[in-house]
Formats: C-alpha cells, sequence, structure tokens
C-alpha cells in the first residue's frame, strides 16, 4: 500500500538523499500533479536551516528556481513540498570526468550568474552558498533548475560551517566567518571549473588554484575568470556585475567565432571551387561574390548563436536562387534544414531542405527528414514518430564526435517536449 504523507501527498519513489534529508517523488490525490517532498528530521541544530529554506523559497518566483507551494511538521520531521523538476543533475552528466563543450558550459554559467544576480537583489540579499554540480538540474528541454537552499541564508546571518568541500569558499570553513555576495562567487568558479573539466575541485584552495593554471583545455579567457572568482582572499574576487560583463563577452566572442569559422570554412570551398573554374571562365566568379555577400548579409541576422527567421530568409533566397557552387549550396542547405527543424519548428521547409542534403556527408540528416515526414503526415501516428525517435537515438549512440552526439541528445529532449506541449 502506497504511503500517504499529509493525507495528500503519495509517495511514489525516492529521488535522493544527503546528511539528514530524503526528497521522495510523490502524487498530489487532489489535483494529479508530481511533487517533489523533502523530508527533514528536526532538530535545534538544523531547526533554524529548514525555517530558512522554506522562507527562502516562499519568496523566490524566478525561472531558474523551483517553487514551493507547501510544508509541515509531522511526527518530529519537516516536510516541504516544491515544483518536481523532471530531469538529471549536472553531476551525474560530468560524473564520468568530461566536461561539458566550451559554449554548453558558458551557457549554463550564464544561467547560474542570473541566479546569483536574482538572488543578491533581493532585500536583505540573499546568499546561495551551496552552488555545485549536484544542485543543478538539466531539465529535458536542456534548461536548468538551481535547487536545495538548506543553507541559503541572509546575508546579515554569520556563517555555521556548511558547504560542501572544494566548492565552499575558504570563508565559509571559519566558524563566525562573516560572508557576502563574493562567498557565491567562489563557488561560481569552481562551479565553472567541475563544468568544464568533468572534475570536482580540490578542497585545498591553493591546489585548485594550480590545477586551473595547469589545464591547457581552458580558454585564457575563461581560465583568467574563473582564478578571478576562486582568489582565497574574497576582497580580490570580482563583483558579480562584473562577471556577467567578461561572460557576456565570452559568449559574443563564442558567437562571433562560429559565424567567421563559418564563413572561412565556406570561403576556403569556395576559392577552391573558383580557383579551377576562374582558368575556365572568369564569369564563374560569381559564386564567390554571392557566397561572401550571403555570409554578410546573413551575419547580421544572428542571435544566440543561431540564424534569426530573417537570417534563413536570406539564405534560401541564395540557395534557391542557384547562386552558390555545389560545396557551399551543401553545407547551408543543412544548416538551413536544421534551423527550420530546431529553431523554427517548421516541419515541411525542414523536410524540404532536408531532401536535398547528403546523407553520406550528413548521416543524421537522414532521421531528421524520417521524423519530419512522420510529423508532417495528414494521418500523424504518435507510434510511428516514437519508432523514428528511437531509430535516430540509436544511430547517435554509435557516432563518434561527442559534442555531436551531445546536441543530438539535447535535440531529442526538445522533440520529445515539443510533442507533450503541441
Amino acid at each position: 500500500m502506497d504511503t500517504v504523507l499529509h493525507d495528500r501527498y503519495i509517495v511514489k519513489g525516492s529521488l535522493g538523499s544527503g546528511g539528514m534529508s530524503r526528497v521522495y517523488l510523490c502524487v498530489d490525490n487532489h489535483i494529479n500533479k508530481l511533487w517533489a517532498v523533502k523530508k527533514i528530521k528536526c532538530c535545534n541544530d538544523n531547526l533554524r536551516l529548514i525555517e530558512s529554506e522554506i522562507n527562502t523559497l516562499k519568496t523566490l518566483d524566478y525561472y531558474l528556481f523551483p517553487k514551493i507551494t507547501d510544508a509541515w511538521i509531522e511526527e518530529g520531521y519537516y516536510y516541504i513540498v516544491s515544483d518536481y523538476i523532471e530531469g538529471t543533475s549536472l553531476d551525474k552528466i560530468i560524473s564520468k570526468g568530461q566536461g561539458l563543450s566550451e559554449s554548453v558550459a558558458v551557457k549554463y554559467a550564464m544561467e547560474l550568474i542570473r541566479a546569483l544576480k536574482f538572488l543578491h537583489s533581493e532585500s536583505p540579499p540573499i546568499l546561495y552558498l551551496d552552488m555545485k554540480p549536484s544542485n543543478i538540474m538539466i531539465t529535458k528541454d536542456g534548461s536548468i533548475k538551481v535547487i536545495d537552499f538548506g543553507i541559503a541564508q541572509s546575508i546579515t546571518l554569520k556563517s555555521r560551517c556548511y558547504g560542501t568541500a572544494g566548492y565552499a569558499a575558504p570563508e565559509q570553513y571559519v566558524k563566525g566567518e562573516i560572508l557576502d555576495e563574493k562567498t557565491d562567487i567562489y563557488s561560481f568558479g569552481v562551479t565553472f571549473y567541475s563544468l568544464l573539466t568533468g572534475s570536482n575541485p580540490d578542497s585545498n584552495h591553493y591546489k585548485q588554484i594550480k590545477l586551473v593554471k595547469k589545464n591547457p583545455g581552458i580558454n585564457k579567457q575563461i581560465k583568467s575568470l574563473i582564478l578571478d572568482c576562486i582568489q582565497v582572499e574574497k576582497e580580490k574576487r570580482p563583483e558579480l556585475y562584473e562577471v556577467e560583463n567578461r561572460l557576456a563577452n565570452i559568449v559574443g566572442k563564442i558567437k562571433l567565432y562560429k559565424v567567421l569559422l563559418l564563413a572561412v570554412v565556406i570561403s576556403l570551398s569556395v576559392v577552391s571551387v573558383t580557383t579551377y573554374l576562374i582558368k575556365r571562365d572568369d564569369s564563374k566568379n560569381k559564386y564567390q561574390t554571392a557566397a561572401k555577400d550571403m555570409i554578410e548579409l546573413s551575419s547580421a541576422h544572428v542571435e544566440n548563436g543561431e540564424y534569426t527567421r530573417e537570417g534563413i530568409r536570406i539564405i534560401c533566397g541564395y540557395l534557391d536562387g542557384n547562386f552558390l557552387d555545389d560545396e557551399t549550396k551543401e553545407a547551408f542547405t543543412y544548416e538551413v534544414a536544421r534551423n527550420f527543424f530546431e529553431v523554427q519548428r517548421d516541419y515541411s521547409n525542414a523536410k524540404r531542405y532536408f531532401e536535398k542534403v547528403n546523407f553520406e556527408k550528413y548521416p543524421d540528416a537522414e532521421f531528421l527528414l524520417d521524423i519530419c515526414n512522420e510529423m508532417t503526415r495528414f494521418d500523424m501516428d504518435e507510434e510511428r514518430i516514437s519508432k523514428s525517435i528511437e531509430r535516430f537515438k540509436d544511430y547517435n549512440k554509435i557516432i563518434s564526435d561527442k559534442d555531436k552526439q551531445r546536441k543530438n541528445e539535447e535535440l531529442v529532449n526538445i522533440i520529445q517536449k515539443r510533442r507533450r506541449d503541441e
């Protein structure tokens, strides 16, 4: 027989445990909705922490945090009901010692900064004090949620030496030390390091600094930012607004690099093709000129690393007008098809362009076309769509490009979420 909490919440399973608490997955028998219910042992030592978590969560209304909806004390335990976040914690994603791709890690880092910015802007400011991958959930659509406010507290309070070794700032190890916003900056820095490397930080702060300095795989700008964030003396760490600005600059360069890299690849392909054609007919220079014009016009319409509708419209005009050489046309046809599929959810146009892609060069296009065919059928069948998605997932397991594999996994999650929403 199922356990029922508070005459309302039917326990369906365990979501995890740690310290003096356990989290259950429960169904609300009043409204048939899933919730996460946290059960915490009441004692004098943790009662203030429990009340702090509840009071903190009750005041939060931000897209990066779960919302608390209910709380009560029963038989020596405190129960807290909050949104059930369906997904995977980041520590499980990077637990194999392999970090996230730079662009994904930076994207999540920006979200973490927004979360801290929201907390620190409260009156009085709220310190999170336990940022780490296990407290960051990746939802099925690839977005993040920051969970577990067990030690979050007002800036006016003093530390009780709570935190997680390696992720906690040096001042958190000193009982009675007054903490401030820069305490969270330290935890952000080592969390960012973990996302990039897949490694837990060293609890010796000086050793951790050396690990960052010696790591050749971290971008110089990012490395500089992390080193500034994990300064042992908190007064030397940057302010939150400075971290945000530096991250935004890094994001901008990543986007620019993506556009420029694509432009270079295409320019080289155009040059290699036209070098031969020029010898035969100088009029063939039109291919190179058209490619340059297309890149210049479409590059002005990029947001969040993707072409906007206007950018795609410009590119499609060049593709459909046969102004480009075969190699350039092939690269952009694939780019356009993916954009229609992933960004615009326009499966008819995605199908139209996927049909023109060379499957030997872009093998995932064949599976995505299969999904498009099912999504655009008059008699759309959920079972057939599910089978198409499963075939895509099976293909994705065997590819060697880890970044591509991760991106495809995110795409599958997006597809499945859309089906639920639509």
